[in-house]
């Protein structure tokens, strides 16, 4: 949780822009740009599908919670760790929002991708191993990985 609410502000700390729409003689309209808009919505929609994803995965466990089962339903038709990929959409959607401009942020954005790459590929050797009728999906990105 620490990660997450102090990624923000430190983040935040090393824009100029920001800097100077504290400064009352600058509008917050002259320093937003159309990508700024485009990463609030894509940061949005795939926060709903990552939450609509865990949803998916908390009701396999119901009614027996020894019992594995293989997810379906919304991006796990694709790939087998949709929620993974939402993750990545969303570290992206900040990095549109932070104007494709703070380079301490590209170093995070990359960093997530190359864990969360990793554990997907292991979900996916994972289903494989347990799973004779795994359906054909991607580990994580549709159509490429």
């Amino acid at each position: 949780v620490f990660f997450y609410t102090a990624l923000g502000p430190a983040v935040l700390s090393h824009l100029s822009k920001f800097h100077s729409a504290c400064d009352s003689s600058v509008s917050l309209e002259s320093i937003l740009n159309w990508y700024h808009m485009l990463g609030v919505i894509a940061f949005l929609w795939a926060s709903w599908h990552q939450n609509k994803c865990h949803k998916i995965l908390a009701n396999l466990r119901k009614p027996n919670k020894d019992v594995h089962k293989i997810p379906y339903g919304d991006w796990f038709e694709y790939v087998s760790s949709p929620h993974l990929l939402a993750e990545v959409i969303i570290y992206f959607a900040l990095f549109m929002v932070f104007g494709f401009s703070n380079y301490h942020f590209i170093l995070v954005v990359v960093s997530t991708i190359v864990c969360l790459l990793l554990s997907a590929r292991q979900t996916h050797e994972w289903y494989l191993k347990h799973f004779d009728n795994y359906p054909k999906r991607y580990v994580m990105f549709p159509w490429i990985y």
